[in-house]
């Protein structure tokens, strides 16, 4: 649990850590805002950066980095100091995904290509009043969307790889993996809890990736990976979900999942969401 912002402030007493001060403070989420506004308060020279659209105005901090998805209400100005992404930041980069392949390079290098990897989510968040924002997951309608996969794959003579997350629910993953188990690919699993976490050896290892469209952070890092995306169900989100999931499409950074495999994309590559944004935090830094 976490005070509203404004109140937060009111009763904060402004304390903050004896000089001298760092150059560039960075700070996400509500509990977080409090502290980089008294900091902020205390020192002329720190540089105060938020991550996400704050619940307060932004001009109390002299950079935010926010997806524009965060504006999707009906904000017809963003202020100046606003920077925005299409989606979140994450550390997926060459260096992190040239390091994956070659940890998993024993276990995956074997399977054919094109291989398909799915990532799968489950319920919205912890936030309860955000979970109809997304297409419930099912066991039923992660099972079709196991088989239509499988189908696709068999179909190309490629491999399936399926990771499921804390948020998927068990009945979900029991049916998936059953109907995986039944499914006439070569295929791997993996649980939420499997150690070591296989998550950036998919995304270095794919030819593809598929991914459900409850989870912004989950088809960010995706697009990431610089591989071809689709995404189940995307136009079956609402309000900022159906925002950041149109952007996408319409740039073509993810496709629709339709059953089948397309021939691979030609995808612009630009520089990098999360790099566009450290640059953005060096220009004020220098300014």
């Amino acid at each position: 649990f976490s005070l509203p912002t404004r109140l937060a402030l009111a009763m904060s007493r402004a304390e903050t850590a004896p000089p001298p001060f760092p150059t560039v403070a960075i700070s996400c989420g509500r509990t977080t805002i409090p502290a980089s506004i008294a900091l902020r308060a205390a020192s002329s020279s720190t540089l105060t950066v938020h991550i996400q659209r704050p619940d307060i105005a932004e001009s109390h901090f002299d950079l935010v980095i926010a997806p524009r998805h965060d504006y999707a209400d009906g904000a017809t100005t963003v202020p100046e100091n606003v920077h925005l992404t299409d989606g979140s930041l994450h550390n997926v980069s060459p260096s992190s995904l040239s390091t994956a392949r070659d940890e998993w390079s024993k276990e995956l290098s074997s399977l054919p290509s094109p291989r398909l990897a799915m990532l799968i989510g489950g319920a919205v968040s912890r936030r309860w009043w955000q979970r109809p924002l997304a297409p419930e997951l099912t066991a039923d309608s992660l099972v079709a969307l196991v088989d239509s996969a499988a189908k696709a794959v068999k179909a190309a003579g490629g491999s399936l790889l399926l990771a499921t997350s804390r948020r998927t629910p068990a009945d979900a993953c029991d049916a998936a993996e059953a109907a995986l188990g039944k499914a006439d690919v070569p295929s791997r699993v993996w649980s939420a809890d499997a150690s070591p976490n296989p998550y950036l050896g998919l995304l270095a290892w794919s030819d593809y990736l598929l991914v459900t469209p409850d989870s912004i952070n989950m088809v960010s890092e995706a697009c990431g990976s610089g591989k071809p995306v689709y995404v189940a169900s995307p136009r079956d989100c609402r309000r900022r979900f159906l925002s950041f999931h149109e952007r996408l499409l319409e740039k073509g950074r993810t496709r629709e999942w339709n059953g089948e495999l397309e021939a691979l994309w030609n995808r612009t590559e630009t520089e990098s969401e999360v790099s566009a944004a450290a640059a953005r935090v060096r220009g004020c830094v220098d300014a």
